[in-house]
Formats: C-alpha cells, sequence, structure tokens
C-alpha cells in the first residue's frame, strides 16, 4: 500500500512540474500579447488592457494553486512514510485549504513579480516618447522601483559567454555578475566547473544554475534602452508547440 501510494504522489508531482511549464507559457503569453498591442496602438482602450491584467491574475492564482497542491504533496508523502494508513487525497485537500487563505487575496495577487513586470512593461511604453531624449543625453538612469540612480557607463549589458546583448539575465547571487540564460546554461554542459568569467572577479565557487537568479530589473533596463533606441522587440511565435511543452 505504501509503494502504491508513493507512486500515485510521484506522478502527481511530475504532472505539476509540466502543468507549471504551461502556466508560465501563459504569463508570457499574456505579457507579450499586450505588449504587441500597446506598440501598435498606445491608445490602446482601458477595457482591453484591463481584461488582459485580470486574465495574468488568473494565471497567477492558477500557479498559486499548484504551489499549494505541490507543498501538500510533498507533506503527505512524508506522512505516508511514517503511517502507510494515511488517506491520501483527504489529507492533500485539507493541507491545500489551510495553505489556500494566504496567498490568494487581490492585493497579494497583484504583488507577485510577473504582474509587476507586466505593469512596468505596460508603463515603459506609454510614456516612451516622454523619456526618449532623457536616455541619449543623460547618464543617470533609475532602474525599476530602486531609488538607486546608476550610470550608464555602469551598467553591463553585453553577456561575457555570448558576447552580446543579454535577453535573459541571470545574476548569480554570490558575485551579482550577471550572464545571458542561454550563454551561461551552454558554457555549462560544455564545462560543467565554470566560474565566473568577469576579469578580477574574487568568487572563486564553481558556477550553479542553482546559485543564478532572474534579474528583472536589468532585463526591464535593457529592453526599454532597445525601445529608445528604436530597436524593435523580438517577437516570440507562440504556437501549440510552444504552449504545451514544458
Amino acid at each position: 500500500m505504501t509503494h502504491a501510494s508513493f507512486r500515485v504522489v510521484d506522478q502527481a508531482l511530475a504532472n505539476l512540474q509540466k502543468v507549471d511549464a504551461y502556466v508560465k507559457n501563459g504569463m508570457e503569453t499574456t505579457t507579450e500579447t499586450v505588449l504587441d498591442l500597446l506598440e501598435t496602438d498606445k491608445d490602446l482602450p482601458e477595457e482591453t488592457q484591463s481584461d488582459l491584467k485580470n486574465m495574468m491574475i488568473e494565471f497567477i492564482d492558477l500557479q498559486n494553486d499548484l504551489e499549494n497542491l505541490q507543498t501538500a504533496a510533498e507533506e503527505v508523502k512524508q506522512k505516508i512514510s511514517e503511517d502507510e494508513t494515511v488517506d491520501v487525497e483527504y489529507s492533500i485537500m485539507t493541507k491545500m485549504s489551510e495553505l489556500k487563505g494566504a496567498n490568494t487575496n487581490l492585493e497579494s495577487l497583484r504583488q507577485h513579480v510577473a504582474y509587476k513586470d507586466m505593469l512596468d512593461k505596460i508603463n515603459d511604453i506609454i510614456h516612451d516618447d516622454e523619456s526618449e531624449e532623457n536616455v541619449e543625453h543623460s547618464a543617470d538612469i533609475s532602474i525599476g522601483d530602486q531609488d538607486m540612480v546608476m550610470t550608464q557607463q555602469e551598467i553591463v549589458t553585453k553577456c561575457p559567454f555570448l558576447q552580446k546583448e543579454m535577453t535573459e539575465p541571470m545574476q548569480n547571487k554570490i558575485c551579482k555578475h550577471n550572464y545571458d540564460r542561454e550563454g551561461v546554461t551552454n558554457m555549462l554542459k560544455v564545462r560543467p566547473n565554470s566560474r565566473c568569467p568577469i576579469l578580477g572577479c574574487g568568487n572563486t565557487q564553481p558556477l550553479k544554475m542553482s546559485n543564478l537568479e532572474e534579474n528583472m530589473e536589468l532585463k526591464r533596463y535593457i529592453e526599454k534602452k532597445g525601445r529608445q533606441a528604436g530597436i524593435k522587440r523580438p517577437r516570440k511565435k507562440f504556437t501549440s508547440d510552444t504552449l504545451f511543452s514544458p
């Protein structure tokens, strides 16, 4: 009975990872859609913008449910190892109900990084004309919601591995240097023990994906700088293969 229960929970956890990938693709598609529409018409009706924002909230709520289900399944799996008479379905549903109330109010959903990132990008496009000249003639660039002001010369936007502008910057949690996701992923496949390639970096630990995190502030900066320089944002072609493959 115990082994059968373990298999059921393990299969459920594996399926959750696939569904989570679909949800993240949905979030990205929603952001891409509203940005494409705004780049075509900055006077996009508020109703349309509101519909897409609500769609993002629904994706975030679904992702929260998936995270709760994963937490509940892992907890129940531990219980099964201690007591094989555990009612798997009841225990998972009970734990999910317990977790549900903590992160489902609208305000908490609006604090999600994907929602805030979409709002920031919408704002950047709508107000592009107001700040266009500032990027060309001013060295002071304010990034995101941070109060910190950086100079354009201090912000490195080129990947040290690919030697081209980053599109998905990943920041090293240890030394704070940035690399493009594609560049660092490819390097680790070839040289698993690679270290930070930045000259003079004191970080002696090997690069690990677990020590990298997406740098949303830098990504927004790169995209904004590109728009203000007249560089069109790369379009992603969303097909059934894109949306339904992890």
